[in-house]
């Protein structure tokens, strides 16, 4: 299991990780050779007995000062760390809800809430307030920044607030199109909606209907082209003519988030998936199962340091999850685990390790077998220890005096 230590931390990195352009949800995750193999993950858990005024976690925001906000359905909670904070419709002036369904900290630096069965509301200078009655957007299921300065609403409608004016789409083929599943932008800036009826995109605040086909989600690939996902666990890419498709196990993306150059995690109506991109640019999800009781219960993503993610939950609280970062390397014979007494990493793949008695060295490489380190020539027989690389060299201590490491051969020190 994780540790509580360091989650100040993480939460300070989520401040960087909040300041992603809001181009979708998706990550740009890590290339790879070969097979995608899966991470392992560990997890910490928080709920009501934590002090969450709900286990049911729907939305995760981080706000300026790197605190990170929930929204539950029991109140909204701030957490900084260590404590939670929680704010109730009973005790807190000007909260009018306590199902809070979405949750957007803007440019301003305002928070928005979206709730089920309530209003939009804001909350500003510490004092919350109505933008606009239950009986006008009826819930807010997603609050979305745009690309010219404004900030989007999904739910049973769509509005705008731009300028200081909340708009709201109330006739026309969007409205007609039935429910709103997902809104996302293209890496234009253009607003694309999900619907029963098709996928629209926005221009000058008319719609146009691009495909008819039933669209649940969007994610994005990694040269920042958007996919929208059918009902039928059909993806297929937005701006390609020739509507090139890729079969996915889901249908419905509740949230994601980058985790890792080129990887990216997402919680989907099937479970949790990665999206990863191979080297060859294919695209390939697997289901992970880091969480497999909560794993179709999970309806929030916040990325944190390191591949590391903070997860809602429709029933198990909030989870923060981070990569195991340690494997077991298997040693040649020669050398025992127990005889291993010194290791100096030379880059962020390779190491030099050093093994007691007679002081044999190897070679160690992420993803392949420790190789025999031999020095060149008499007298440096034996590695003893080896010190910082600087530049690229590895200045190493032998039987028979100094020496350095450079591009995988050992040279003899001539002079000091």
């Amino acid at each position: 299991m994780g540790s509580r230590t360091g989650i100040r931390s993480a939460l300070r990195a989520l401040v960087a990780a909040a300041a992603v352009p809001p181009v979708l949800a998706a990550a740009q995750l890590p290339e790879a050779a070969g097979e995608f193999q899966p991470l392992i993950y560990d997890e910490l858990q928080f709920r009501i007995v934590d002090g969450l005024p709900s286990n049911s976690v729907q939305a995760l925001a981080v706000g300026p000062r790197g605190y990170l906000w929930l929204g539950t359905l029991g109140g909204l909670a701030r957490y900084d760390g260590l404590d939670f904070d929680v704010f109730s419709a009973e005790q807190t002036e000007g909260l009018v809800s306590d199902r809070i369904l979405s949750l957007h900290f803007d440019a301003d630096e305002t928070l928005w809430l979206g709730c089920e069965n309530g209003p939009l509301m804001r909350r500003v200078d510490g004092r919350f307030e109505t933008m606009a009655p239950a009986e006008r957007l009826e819930f807010v299921g997603q609050i979305l920044e745009g690309a010219r300065d404004d900030v989007w609403f999904a739910g049973t409608r769509l509005a705008r607030w731009h300028e200081g004016v909340l708009d709201i789409v109330e006739d026309g083929p969007l409205v007609a199109a039935g429910r709103i599943h997902h809104i996302a932008l293209d890496r234009d800036g253009m607003l694309l909606v999900a619907t029963d009826g098709g996928l629209f995109r926005e221009h000058d605040g008319t719609f146009e209907r691009i495909d008819p086909r039933q669209t649940t989600a969007f994610f994005e690939d990694d040269l920042g082209a958007a996919w929208a996902v059918c009902s039928g666990g059909i993806a297929w890419r937005v701006d390609d003519p020739e509507r090139e498709e890729l079969e996915i196990g889901f249908r419905t993306v509740h949230g994601g988030a980058d985790i890792g150059p080129r990887r990216s995690l997402y919680a989907t109506d099937t479970g949790m998936w990665m999206f990863h991109r191979g080297a060859d640019a294919a695209k390939r999800f697997k289901a992970i199962h880091m969480v497999e009781d909560t794993a179709r219960g999970v309806r929030s993503i916040h990325a944190g340091p390191r591949g590391s993610a903070w997860l809602g939950t429709d029933r198990f609280g909030l989870r923060f999850i981070e990569p195991r970062r340690f494997e077991r390397v298997e040693m040649p014979d020669t050398t025992t685990y127990e005889e291993v007494v010194w290791v100096h990493g030379v880059d962020d793949s390779t190491a030099i390790v050093v093994g007691q008695g007679a002081r044999v060295a190897y070679v160690v490489q992420q993803g392949a077998d420790p190789v025999l380190l031999e020095p060149a020539g008499d007298p440096l027989t034996k590695v003893e220890s080896a010190t910082l690389a600087v530049d690229g060299v590895s200045w190493l201590a032998t039987r028979g005096g100094i020496a350095r490491y450079v591009d995988g051969t050992i040279e003899p020190c001539v002079a000091l």
